[in-house]
């Protein structure tokens, strides 16, 4: 599983090149795990002591290496636009020098009060140059309205182009497949790290598996394969997940963009525990399979799911009653699924996502001619 940032990034420019003929090229730091899906040709590395940009006042002399490798690339390539799409990568954008006409973009796929003082304030320097702010959600805008007076554009994060249309076909053959047919399937999908909150999907399904036995549980789950201890940490997980629902476990590590699009048809409801999520790309991935969505009420995810009755405070018991209400009530569970099935279509599919992206690309070269 990718990055919710990265699939964006890499969906967007794909969808740019062969819908809008655009000509894109990315830059990533040397030996980034996400250079080995893109046409060799676009790419353009960045030589890092780690695969991260750094920021300035962490390693200056690194940072200003980085700036003028970019600065290098963006003479040779003399593209019509720079847009960035990470913290770092901002300060980047804001610090290199650029040809007269050239337009600055900057995406902040995070939530401003999600950075420390150093980042903000340097962040808020760097938006000076830059000409125009895009966040992928109404609650971000907010938060950055109050710093910079720069125009702020709303848009979404995107799934990959592996999500293609729905097709209830397929979601009948897994069902027969994995013997899920006529049980309910519970959904969860995230990274191993500590934000997205798996001990309170083990409580939500221990309390579950209490009050009826008639589910079953599918997890996709990502875990760097350099980390020992998320390695461990995913082992213990779903032994101890395994200890609660024995066979009815379907597990997934580090599933690809296509067994993820898969993946979601399996699913009835889904789940999203997180601590803190700027956005919330797996729930829009599962809303593109017809999943109903529940969600924790932190970051942007009451936004992106837009449906009170689907929201939860990082709660065990709250998030049981609305499974179990869900259940009971058939037709109030297929109405919240089609619900954010249109939602998807109307607010977060690809189309809808590209057209913003290309709209606002055209507004800024128009207006600086």
């Amino acid at each position: 599983m990718e990055g919710g940032a990265q699939v964006s990034v890499l969906s967007i420019g794909k969808a740019l090149a062969s819908k809008r003929m655009a000509e894109v090229y990315y830059c990533f730091p040397k030996d980034d795990e996400y250079c080995s899906v893109i046409d060799e040709h676009f790419i353009r590395e960045v030589r890092t002591s780690t695969k991260r940009f750094v920021v300035p006042y962490r390693k200056l002399f690194e940072f200003k290496r980085l700036t003028n490798q970019v600065q290098t690339i963006v003479t040779e390539v003399e593209p019509d636009i720079v847009h960035s799409q990470m913290p770092a990568s901002l300060l980047i954008n804001g610090a290199i020098k650029t040809r007269k006409g050239l337009i600055r973009c900057h995406t902040d796929r995070g939530l401003y009060t999600g950075y420390r003082f150093p980042m903000r304030f340097l962040s808020v320097q760097a938006l000076k140059k830059v000409d125009a702010l895009i966040t992928t959600t109404k609650l971000n805008a907010s938060y950055w309205q109050e710093h910079t007076k720069k125009r702020i554009q709303v848009i979404p994060n995107m799934i990959s182009e592996e999500f293609g249309p729905f097709d209830p076909s397929v979601r009948e053959r897994f069902r027969l497949e994995y013997g899920t047919k006529d049980s309910l399937v519970l959904g969860f999908a995230g990274r191993m790290t500590e934000v997205k909150n798996w001990p309170l999907a083990l409580e939500i399904v221990k309390n579950l598996r209490q009050r009826t036995r008639h589910f079953f549980v599918a997890v996709a789950m990502g875990v760097y394969k350099s980390s020992t201890r998320e390695k461990q940490q995913a082992i213990e997980f779903v032994k101890n997940l395994s200890s609660i629902v024995g066979d009815r476990l379907i597990y997934k590590e580090n599933a690809s963009p296509r067994e993820m699009s898969d993946f979601y048809y399996l699913v009835d409801i889904f789940i999203l525990t997180s601590r803190f999520e700027s956005f919330g790309r797996t729930a829009i991935e599962a809303m593109s399979r017809k999943c109903c969505v529940l969600g924790t009420n932190v970051g942007g995810i009451p936004e992106v799911i837009d449906d009170p009755d689907l929201i939860c405070p990082q709660d065990s018991e709250c998030f049981t009653n609305s499974v179990l209400s869900l259940t009971r009530d058939k037709e109030l569970l297929e109405s919240k699924q089609e619900s954010l099935f249109r939602r998807f279509n109307e607010t977060f599919s690809s189309r809808a996502t590209i057209s913003r992206q290309y709209e606002l690309y055209l507004s800024l070269l128009e207006e600086r001619r």
